[in-house]
């Protein structure tokens, strides 16, 4: 059964609002900075809470500025009242100028409740810190819903802006959670109230994207040597230890071993120095049992356990097999007197790291693939010492296709068999390739590296067709843009991410440049034209040895893992790039959104996620956002034109089939999806949104455990979304089973297969999404 949830408690307003030929409406708008405008408003502020300032485009704007002694919130506000409407939707949209750096949190506050949730709830917060400026050149537009429960009846609002520092997500306690405010806001030039969910202010001073940008310069190859003489020096310091290694030092120094290029290649001391470390981890392990599941000098050693030991044992082998085992069956004595072997005793430690690898299993793709890619190690290096211990084959390798979404994932494994948390059926991959957390995820997403590291595990050719297709999916999200200098860029589209915060995603071309890997790694295990295609754009745009020049910059074993390859990797590349050049094939001209690029529509029905290109415009949604426990009715958008962008949250009208039950939100500000635990903020602040209740769609009949307010990728997911933006008109289909129907509005044009379509009744097949562009685009101006 298939039920429409009433959109908002107005329906027949909002129709009236955006069917066509109606009247768009702004409501009110306030020029920030400018005496009259904010005169009319009742903007209050104290003298030390905020100035004005002029800005981007010689525009007046008002920064809150930060308190005299450092702390992490402003104590007095920016207020100011609006005008709304009593019996329609309302949004709320802020005008920022894209040149600006945001260092701070901007809060929004009605009645001293906040709007929205500090870090990653489905209603947003004002603003959040960047790493760079969003959009030089170009003002953006934040847009958001605002609560019925609020405007109902009401003719205007007041509202607070307050400021706080950056948070640390991982933190936890508030001291290193929330850090203390850095400087004043950026500039905040206008608001606006109106009835439709696009927003294209007339009358007022437009910026434009960056066109032409400049090619950076520098740095160049030189960055190499440096990258060749940091290698070295960390695996010289290893070489001359007195003492036993470190699970990551035996590790990177077995990597160095088997590396041409290094000054330890092919050194004779591995064999010896693996010995001592195992040995010494053994002992270690007798007095302490939960090192071989929770190593405390291996970050996030219960992901891994002893999985990089056993990694530099099967290079070990590899290397000089035979000595290896001889020293392998060496006697011992036990310390209770028992007489045994070293191979017994590293089968041990094996076995005890492999057994609670495969009994802890995660949900979240990249931590199941961090997980099942230790697994599949130390059982290979169990293979190798006691192989009647170890899983056979096809076991240990279903846990990699598990985490790739080759099969189903079925989680850990109890006394009856796999548990089964999601049920059967189940899988951490979307067929077209995204992760699945819950919905789309930006950065959070980018797990490419963490593939390659499974295929140099494991190099099957069904893995790397999969990864093929990953590397796909996420070219679409990445969108031209500049670096932090004002170059010729790409940067990752992560505002519509659900495990997000910001606006400016990193520079990204087809893997990113990180502790587990370089930006070249997946076009080396792919080499497809396409990859090859955004690697050459990136060595183009010479921003790879920039990437490389920053992770220079980074201290610790984990960074040099990833430097050791770099080298051998930049030449397999410029050889690959050489050959294409001498090819009669043609391949394309980079990534899919690179200016000159055409049009297209990518959709992935089990994110609920799309991307399009129309000419010189970008389009992105997340039609299924941040509804962790019950259908939430928002979507969430990312539009970039030459002249400005717009990131907002909105209302779409969902269809779903009812689970019965219903998710009453909590009165939490922080963390939207979970309790905030240990952080406890100085001041008590109540949520806007705490008591709205929210229907939970049908969850499976074999997710045994569910209830009200624990997460679900199930809970909050509809069977079908429509939304109408501006000239946009979207639906997707996300059953396998179903066909929706729904009205177009007004003719347009699909914009995936060109044809024209008039105002009618269409059918949407299963696992089908749809967009046109409507004749008439439906502007608040």
């Amino acid at each position: 059964m298939s039920i429409i949830f009433p959109l908002i408690v107005f329906s027949a307003s909002l129709v009236a609002a955006e069917s066509p030929g109606a009247e768009s409406l702004v409501w009110d708008r306030i020029y920030f900075g400018d005496a009259h405008s904010e005169a009319l408003h009742d903007v209050r502020s104290a003298p030390w809470a905020s100035d004005t300032t002029t800005g981007g485009l010689g525009e007046p704007c008002r920064r809150i500025l930060p308190p005299e002694n450092p702390t992490w919130t402003t104590k007095d506000s920016l207020v100011f009242t609006i005008k709304v409407h009593p019996e329609r939707v309302n949004y709320l949209t802020f005008k920022f100028w894209g040149g600006d750096v945001p260092r701070n949190h901007l809060i929004l506050y009605i009645d001293g409740k906040q709007l929205g949730y500090r870090h990653l709830g489905d209603y947003d917060i004002l603003a959040h810190p960047e790493k760079d400026a969003p959009c030089p050149g170009q003002f953006y537009f934040v847009t958001t819903a605002l609560p019925e429960s609020v405007t109902s009846g009401k003719e205007s609002l007041t509202f607070e802006i307050r400021m706080t520092g950056w948070i640390w997500r991982y933190g936890q306690n508030f001291e290193i959670f929330q850090r203390e405010i850095e400087g004043p806001s950026h500039g905040i030039y206008a608001a606006y109230t109106h009835a439709a969910p696009f927003f294209e202010p007339t009358g007022e001073k437009e910026g434009a994207m960056v066109r032409n940008p400049p090619t950076r310069t520098a740095p160049g190859e030189e960055v190499l040597v440096e990258v060749k003489k940091r290698v070295d020096r960390e695996l010289v310091r290893i070489l001359r230890l007195t003492r036993a290694t470190t699970q990551q030092e035996i590790e990177f120094f077995a990597r160095g071993v088997e590396t041409k290029w290094t000054s330890v290649y092919q050194n004779s001391r591995l064999v010896e120095m693996l010995v001592e470390s195992f040995d010494a981890f053994v002992e270690a392990w007798r007095q302490n049992p939960q090192v071989a599941t929770n190593d405390p000098r291996q970050y996030n050693g219960d992901w891994f356990g002893v999985a990089p030991l056993a990694e530099a044992l099967c290079i070990a082998h590899r290397k000089e097999g035979e000595s290896l085992q001889k020293l392998m069956d060496a006697p011992l004595t036990l310390p209770d007197g028992t007489p045994s072997t070293r191979r017994h005793v590293w089968g041990d430690l094996l076995s005890a790291s492999l057994q609670f690898l495969t009994t802890h299993r995660r949900p979240y793709t990249n931590q199941t693939m961090i997980i099942d890619w230790n697994i599949y190690r130390v059982n290979q290096a169990l293979r190798v010492v006691d192989a009647s211990r170890a899983l056979p084959e096809d076991h240990a390798r279903r846990y990699l296709y598990e985490s790739l979404g080759l099969a189903p994932w079925l989680g850990s494994e109890t006394s009856d068999g796999p548990e089964k948390p999601m049920g059967e059926s189940y899988r951490v991959f979307s067929p077209k390739g995204l992760s699945r957390e819950l919905g789309y995820v930006g950065n959070y997403g980018e797990i490419l590296d963490w593939a390659c590291l499974i295929y140099a595990a494991c190099p099957d050719e069904e893995i790397r067709r999969q990864i093929i297709r990953l590397e796909s999916a996420r070219s679409w999200f990445r969108v031209p843009s500049v670096d932090a200098e004002g170059n010729r860029a790409m940067r990752l589209l992560q505002s519509i991410g659900w495990r997000d915060v910001g606006i400016c995603g990193s520079v990204l071309y087809a893997s990113r440049t990180g502790k587990e890997g370089d930006a070249l790694a997946v076009s080396c295990v792919t080499r497809t034209p396409e990859s090859l295609a955004a690697a050459k754009q990136m060595l183009r745009d010479n921003q790879y040895f920039l990437q490389v020049q920053k992770l220079l910059g980074e201290g610790g074993l984990r960074v040099s893992n990833v430097l050791l390859k770099i080298p051998e990797q930049y030449d397999f590349i410029k050889s690959e790039l050489a050959a294409l050049e001498h090819s009669d094939s043609q391949p394309p001209r980079g990534l899919p959104t690179s200016v000159g690029s055409p049009d297209f529509v990518f959709s992935d029905e089990t994110t609920g996620v799309v991307a399009l290109k129309n000419g010189d415009e970008l389009l992105y949604v997340s039609l299924y956002w941040r509804a962790n426990f019950g259908i939430n009715f928002l979507s969430k958008i990312h539009y970039i034109t030459p002249e400005r962008q717009q990131v907002a949250v909105v209302r779409n009208r969902t269809e779903f089939s009812p689970g019965g039950c219903e998710y009453v939100r909590e009165n939490r500000t922080n963390f939207a999806f979970r309790p905030d635990y240990g952080i406890h903020y100085p001041e008590k602040i109540d949520s806007l949104h705490a008591g709205e209740r929210l229907p939970i769609a049908r969850v499976p009949e074999s997710i045994v455990d569910f209830r009200p307010g624990r997460e679900s990728v199930y809970a909050g997911f509809g069977s079908f979304y429509e939304l109408h933006f501006g000239k946009y008109f979207i639906v997707m289909n996300t059953t396998s089973d179903q066909t929706f129907a729904t009205d177009l509005p007004q003719p347009g044009q699909d914009l995936a297969t060109g044809t024209r379509s008039p105002r009618t009744r269409v059918e949407i097949p299963p696992q089908t999404t749809r967009v046109w562009v409507l004749d008439h685009e439906l502007k608040v101006e």
